[in-house]
């Protein structure tokens, strides 16, 4: 009987072992089994790959606003409680315990997020911030090879002109049989000009000859245009144009000169600490600093062998106005 039952403890226990490593190992793969919340403040779990930190840094914020919502709902109940009481000390002595209970809880709240902001400031800092998107854009001209300065035939109220600050396309588009979109190739309106609205730095623009950015005619990136320019457009009439913005930060790119356009398949951007690269983990082949044009955000990167700060580490760092690629150590896998 006792050799059974040691049999018995022996294969629960390698079966509870299988099933823990088993669930560690395809972890990585799996999205969450349950939407979370959104919290403000931190980013929510959205795949097992989720760091810790990132959890605890979640799980806390959201335990102190329930927290804080049932405090501030017992005071109010209290307080009306008290407001109701009038004549009966036995039910006003239970108010003012109410109200006291409460403001206690507030302060214990309180002094949990002061205590663990002492112990570990990372676990209670606001997530990583949304990446700051390039502004501007561009602004096209039709009959007009000035940038509406004087028109190219007929009158100055015969200058067309159109903002573009995101990608379109379709250059011209029709809604209820109604044209919305009348520019480039199949368009009314001719590109002849073109106004630079950022800094190249920032932003990339390309036009297609198809629908759909199928086809490019032309790029303009740092190497050929600057803020506020005015230039020609001499080329094929387009049909679409995408603006690929390039925002302030670190980027982390799957090759190994810093390129590729695709955001989260060819690179990543970074403004603030990442205990996990997620999809991107074991990609990373070369890195890229971006500043602002004024140069306000100094940035540096100490890229981790490991997921949670962990492993062999390098540091990386660039000066503003140095855009040259560099190669990540072939003996660090991040």
């Amino acid at each position: 009987m006792k050799i059974f039952q040691r049999t018995f403890l022996l294969f629960v226990l390698i079966s509870f072992l299988i099933l823990l490593f088993s669930s560690f190992c395809f972890a990585q793969q799996r999205k969450l089994e349950i939407i979370y919340p959104a919290v403000p403040g931190v980013q929510t779990p959205m795949t097992t790959k989720t760091a810790l930190p990132d959890y605890l840094r979640y799980v806390f914020t959201f335990t102190i606003i329930i927290s804080g919502l049932v405090a501030f709902g017992a005071m109010v109940y209290g307080g009306i409680l008290y407001l109701t009481s009038t004549g009966d000390p036995a039910k006003i002595s239970d108010a003012k315990d109410q109200v006291t209970a409460s403001f206690l809880g507030l302060i214990i709240i309180l002094s949990s997020f002061l205590i663990l902001n002492t112990i570990n400031p990372q676990l209670v800092l606001p997530a990583k911030p949304p990446l700051e998107p390039a502004t501007g854009g561009i602004k096209i001209y039709a009959n007009s090879n000035d940038c509406g300065e004087t028109p190219t035939t007929g009158k100055p109220e015969d200058i067309n002109e159109f903002l573009i600050n995101q990608s379109y396309p379709a250059l011209y588009a029709t809604k209820d049989s109604t044209v919305i979109l009348d520019w480039g190739t199949d368009g009314t309106y001719k590109i002849s000009s073109i106004r630079f609205l950022s800094n190249p730095q920032d932003l990339t623009i390309e036009f297609y000859s198809g629908n759909d950015y199928l086809g490019s005619i032309k790029k303009y990136d740092e190497t050929n245009y600057q803020k506020n320019d005015c230039q020609p457009y001499a080329v094929a009439q387009p049909k679409s144009v995408k603006l690929d913005s390039h925002p302030p930060g670190v980027y982390l790119y799957a090759t190994e000169n810093c390129t590729g356009n695709k955001y989260g398949e060819d690179y990543v951007i970074y403004q603030s600490s990442s205990a996990t690269l997620q999809e991107f983990d074991n990609k990373t082949q070369s890195i890229k600093f971006r500043y602002d044009s004024k140069g306000e955000t100094k940035f540096a990167a100490i890229l981790h062998e490991k997921e949670n700060y962990m492993g062999e580490a390098v540091l990386y760092d660039q000066e503003q106005g140095d855009v040259n690629c560099q190669s990540v150590s072939d003996t660090l896998s991040v």
